[in-house]
């Protein structure tokens, strides 16, 4: 169950309730007033003498910048990497940090850094209910439990008798992550203080920083809390350009009784389109044409060719392979993957079985609304700092994303990795953009699998540390947007990252360059589509012998390598670009028998 403050719409867990927090009914502890509601400011006029970021103390009072609002302390240098607006507004008026702004205090239970007497000493946050009875008589300590904004702290002394003490949500920090702080040196002097805090650093079960671990509320959930759904809400909001749409059928002959594979350069397939439902009917259309014959005739020949006992033709008949996410169906993903809860990312996605490379996965769906509308949830979700809601959306076009934070399936879980196992491509499927995540590399049963957020943080919002524990980890999971964006459409984008073997990864915050920059770009898709089109006949039509040569002697091992493909793989490159570029060409071209192979 969940605390919700009385005048706003946030709530936390029973030990995630931040300081400064007044419980209206603590014997039933189901609603609080938040420190947003409070009117108390700061008592101290110092401001702690290290940086809260990076922990190291200031070579001259010029690298110091300090919070007007709570007594937190920056380099200016910590400042600048985050936010240059931010350093120009603490040049020219008073300077509110982040965690002022989103109400990011430290949690009812932790240890932190207060001040009393305008001194900074270690304490312990606790609920007004645990002042002593002994001190009940001390009036102002309890009308200031009485009033949002104020906590009850126990000082960290050593003392058999501890010393407690009431001060605001604004006059405290998180105790330093390690005791090599600056702060911990000048407290060497005082031998027990500096003894208590050493034990309890070294207390496994303590929190220190503004780390916060997973609460023990959610631990004992076996499943994140969302809707699973089958298909995108909204799905055809994202629809494809007319010209994107029309790309045509692909003339790609079965090898070992598939189609449209890798192996094949499917056109569909290099464009991030699937092909049309009708692919391979129109293909055996063709073949009936300029051979004869029924279709269960035709498919009789190509299984008698290319078939052997091991086949791997599909049951189900089909042989285009290029359709995944149209016959996909989320409710089976649960027989290769699984939502487990990991120690410090929350819930994660993990292979029940071994799993191969390129290997398509699931969909990622969700509620597809307008990247305004997006951004708009974004903003308001970052009020308080919860940067975790914002990574369960994920950019589909220019305009449109996908959030699955309430609807979703178990894509909605994977987490990010600074070196990922899957990837995320937007796909053309019957005109609308869809989401699909595949495998970039081996996955062993147990493995969590991953992908890159690739996440451009926006303006003003700092990004999550990254947790991923990779040899080659970023520790932060997004990238600032950079100063000059290549204007690119998100299909030309998709298309390099797969001919390089990279990621059509996600955007996560929504920032406004892919908009920006599509705008301004001097090539329509249809453009880029002709251009890849042309690129593709002269990097592939000079090099078809030797590429197919070494094709050809992998084929052989497997025995599907006959007459039949001494044709084909030298023409059906060609075929493909002449026929998409020309249909009524192509199909007189099939009526007379022109550059068709026999079956």
């Amino acid at each position: 169950a969940l605390i919700r403050c009385i005048k706003c719409v946030f709530a936390w867990h029973r030990s995630c309730v931040t300081v400064g927090s007044l419980h209206i009914n603590r014997a039933l502890d189901r609603y609080i007033l938040c420190p947003r509601h409070s009117t108390a400011k700061r008592a101290s006029k110092r401001n702690i003498p290290y940086c809260i970021t990076c922990e190291n103390s200031f070579a001259n009072e010029s690298q110091k910048m300090t919070c007007d609002s709570c007594i937190r302390s920056f380099c200016r240098s910590c400042v600048a990497e985050q936010n240059k607006t931010k350093e120009a507004e603490a040049e020219n008026s008073a300077f509110s940090c982040d965690f002022c702004r989103c109400f990011d205090f430290p949690r009812i239970g932790d240890y932190v850094v207060a001040t009393y007497k305008s001194s900074f000493w270690p304490a312990k946050t606790l609920h007004a209910d645990l002042l002593p009875a002994s001190l009940y008589s001390m009036n102002y300590l309890v009308e200031k439990l009485r009033e949002p904004g104020h906590v009850l702290l126990q000082w960290i002394e050593g003392l058999s008798t501890p010393n407690y003490d009431v001060v605001t949500c604004r006059d405290l920090v998180p105790l330093p992550r390690t005791l090599n702080c600056s702060f911990w040196k000048c407290m060497k002097a005082h031998t027990k203080i500096y003894k208590a805090a050493e034990a309890i650093y070294a207390s496994s079960k303590t929190t220190i920083g503004i780390r916060r671990p997973i609460p023990q509320e959610v631990k004992v959930e076996t499943l994140p809390k969302y809707t699973k759904i089958k298909a995108n809400v909204n799905m055809r909001l994202a629809s494809a350009r007319s010209d994107i749409i029309g790309l045509g059928h692909c003339n790609c002959e079965p090898i070992n009784g598939l189609r449209c594979t890798v192996v094949h350069n499917c056109l569909n397939r290099i464009l991030m389109a699937e092909c049309p439902e009708d692919c391979d009917s129109t293909y055996l259309e063709k073949r009936r044409v300029a051979k004869g014959g029924t279709k269960r005739q035709i498919l009789k020949r190509i299984e008698k060719l290319h078939v052997k006992k091991n086949s791997r033709l599909a049951t189900s008949g089909r042989m285009c392979t290029n359709n995944f996410l149209r016959y996909h169906d989320v409710s089976n993903d649960n027989l290769i993957m699984e939502e487990r809860l990991t120690n410090l990312k929350g819930f994660g996605v993990f292979a029940k079985c071994d799993i191969d490379e390129d290997m398509d996965l699931t969909e990622y769906i969700g509620y597809v609304m307008t990247k305004e509308e997006y951004l708009e949830k974004l903003r308001f979700r970052s009020l308080f700092n919860n940067l975790e809601a914002s990574y369960f959306g994920m950019q589909l076009t220019n305009d449109f994303y996908v959030d699955a934070r309430n609807y979703g399936n178990v894509a909605r879980s994977f987490n990010h990795s600074c070196e990922p196992n899957t990837k995320v491509v937007a796909v053309v499927v019957d005109g609308i953009y869809r989401l699909k995540i595949s495998t970039i590399k081996n996955v062993k049963q147990g493995e969590e699998l991953t992908f890159d957020y690739d996440t451009e943080i926006v303006e003003g919002l700092v990004g999550m540390e990254c947790l991923c524990g990779s040899a080659n980890c970023r520790h932060l999971i997004g990238k600032k947007r950079a100063a000059s964006v290549k204007s690119r459409s998100i299909l030309s984008e998709n298309v390099n990252n797969n001919n390089n073997k990279g990621d059509a990864q996600s955007k996560s915050t929504g920032s406004e360059s892919f908009s920006g920059s599509c705008e301004n770009s001097n090539h329509t898709e249809q453009e880029y589509v002709q251009k890849k089109r042309r690129k593709y006949v002269k990097e592939n039509v000079g090099n078809e012998a030797k590429k197919h040569s070494s094709l050809k002697k992998d084929l052989l091992r497997n025995g599907v390598v006959d007459i039949f493909l001494e044709n084909v793989l030298c023409q059906s490159a060609k075929q493909q670009l002449t026929d998409s570029d020309d249909e009524n060409c192509t199909a007189k071209q099939v009526g007379e028998g022109k550059d068709s192979v026999p079956i």
